[in-house]
């Protein structure tokens, strides 16, 4: 299933079993078998993808649920992995209350309460605990120095280091 607006594809739905309620009261589609979203930019490149063991689509609301092993990609690289993500098209956001981590290279953020614009390119947690990689150069002075002590480094300069206050 394609989704365009003004002759542009905008979405792309894959799925090998979609399920139409129409006469419901809240009129949905059900992705039991899973379900591959793929978002694209103004160009017709692919922006983000989605993948999802299962999926469900709220018409009125414009309201999507993804659940299971929900693993969501951006043009930038960093993966989303978590169990369940919500996609609402109206306001253009996605979100998830349940533990979410975030990958890029070797960098890794997890967190608790995630929320994106809905092409993956501008997220944040509202806990969040990570490890990341920091190139970090070495200083000019090596040296310890001791409180009290003074030196003089190659510039001609000299340290002192104060005293802490007891």
């Amino acid at each position: 299933m394609i989704s365009s607006e003004n002759g542009r594809k905008q979405y792309r739905f894959e799925t090998p079993l979609m399920e139409y309620y129409g006469l419901a009261k809240e009129p949905f589609r059900e992705f039991r078998k899973g379900i591959k979203i793929e978002t694209y930019d103004s160009t017709g490149r692919i922006e983000s993808t989605l993948v999802a063991s299962y999926a469900i689509h709220n018409e009125k609301q414009d309201l999507w649920t993804a659940r299971g092993n929900v693993v969501a990609t951006n043009a930038k690289g960093q993966k989303l992995e978590t169990q369940q993500l919500f996609w609402d098209r109206r306001i253009k956001r996605i979100y998830s209350n349940v533990d979410s981590k975030v990958t890029q290279g070797e960098d890794v953020v997890i967190g608790e309460g995630f929320e994106s614009d809905e092409t993956f390119t501008d997220w944040e947690f509202r806990r969040s605990k990570g490890r990341l990689l920091v190139d970090v150069e070495p200083t000019r002075d090596t040296t310890v120095h001791r409180p009290g002590d003074s030196s003089e480094s190659a510039d001609g300069s000299t340290t002192r280091q104060l005293k802490q206050p007891e």
